[in-house]
């Protein structure tokens, strides 16, 4: 029976309290659910499974408050791993106690076994690719949620240059691996695992994180955006297109943080019909998506990036119920488009007429196509279903 070890980042229930006052900036809250969806998946097929998790905080102490991540064991088989987390030491000190731990469990383990190796963070693949070299009962396989060069806005000529560094580095550890998930198929050719045994899956829709609260809609046309306030991601194009609506019964509500924050505030006191609703807890984002009439990815298909990566908030906006309207990009599937609506291009004109469309159609047709979407991703996107293809994977 295989053994399966899964090295991650995520936020376990006992910590998030602590991590979220301790973060200086947005966490990583995509990055979390989807890696816990994963986990939950792996248990309906693996047995005896351990989940390590060193996690993703940012660095001590620009981004995070504290500089020693402690060590726990939040239930059998389920650890968190500490780390000196000061800016300049946490890689290595990630790389030393991922190691410690990997040593360890493989020692214990009898049999096969299969470190799943969650992201490109390089401490923990450099660990996993030198346990594989010392025991050869030990295969690896990495979730690749998104390429290094392109998850960050960053255009500084030193930060270029890292990043091509440990791209360069991350390439060399991908051609000992034996197996990946990733989110687009694109990422197999730019990261040469055409000869790899590969698995696309762009999420999982778990249920248990979809709390979505029973709400009224609320009687203004209300049009919700939640997620990093980055303008790569074209969240000041929303901005501006809802600019162009002139009607008094609109609201445009935004909530998250990121590098476009301080413009949309500043808009804020222009415009009162845009409200920005700051950095909220999940379970208020999820109510807020409830009681939206629509929902809106203004992420444009510019820029090589979109091939690499599938956005997070379109599983999120599809499980709640309500409508949404997004534009084509590479990374999404063709059959999400049969359950939303599609901005017929990149200007703000457009976007701004398709908002107006949407919000002027009938409730219940609205209702309708919402229930539809939220079908779709439960039926097709679950665990059982994703589960079993990973399974697939690792066995073969």
């Amino acid at each position: 029976m295989t053994k399966i070890l899964f090295l991650g980042g995520h936020f376990p229930d006992e910590m998030i309290e602590q991590i979220i006052p301790n973060s200086k900036r947005y966490i990583q809250a995509a990055a979390d659910v989807l890696q816990k969806s994963i986990i939950k998946s792996l248990r309906l097929y693996f047995q005896e499974i351990s989940i390590v998790s060193l996690p993703f905080v940012g660095n001590y102490p620009f981004r995070y408050t504290k500089a020693i991540i402690s060590s726990q064991q939040i239930e059998p088989n389920h650890y968190v791993v500490g780390f000196n987390n000061i800016v300049g030491i946490n890689f290595i000190s990630r790389y030393i106690q991922s190691k410690k731990f990997i040593t360890r469990w493989a020692a214990k383990e009898s049999g096969e076994k299969y470190i799943i190796v969650y992201s490109l963070i390089i401490p923990h693949l450099k660990a996993a690719i030198e346990a594989k070299a010392a025991d050869p009962s030990i295969k690896v396989c990495v979730v690749i949620p998104d390429l290094p060069q392109y998850m960050s806005g960053k255009t500084n000529a030193i930060y270029r240059f890292l990043k091509n560094r440990s791209f360069t580095l991350i390439k060399k550890y991908l051609q000992q691996i034996d197996s990946s998930i990733v989110l687009t198929e694109y990422m197999i050719e730019a990261l040469h695992l055409e000869k790899k045994n590969n698995l696309v899956i762009e999420s999982i829709f778990d249920q248990s994180f979809s709390h979505f609260p029973v709400v009224e809609k609320k009687k203004k046309k209300a049009i919700l955006y939640s997620g990093t306030l980055d303008k790569r991601y074209g969240v000041m194009d929303l901005v501006h297109a809802f600019g162009l609506i002139k009607q008094k019964d609109y609201e445009l509500w935004i909530c998250g943080d990121g590098d476009s924050r301080e413009a949309i505030e500043e808009i804020c006191q222009h415009d009162k019909r845009i409200i920005y609703k700051g950095k909220l807890p999940r379970n208020k984002v999820l109510e807020l998506q409830t009681e939206a009439k629509v929902l809106v990815n203004p992420r444009s298909n510019d820029g090589e990036y979109t091939k690499y990566s599938f956005p997070s908030k379109i599983m999120e906006y599809f499980a709640s119920g309500t409508p949404c309207i997004i534009n084509k990009l590479d990374g999404i599937p063709n059959e999400y488009y049969n359950y939303c609506f599609v901005i017929d291009g990149n200007s703000h004109e457009l976007l701004a007429a398709k908002m107006q469309e949407v919000c002027n159609m009938p409730d219940e047709e609205l209702k309708q196509i919402g229930q539809k979407a939220y079908e779709f991703v439960k039926s097709s996107k679950n665990c059982t279903i994703q589960g079993q293809k990973i399974y697939h994977l690792l066995n073969q």
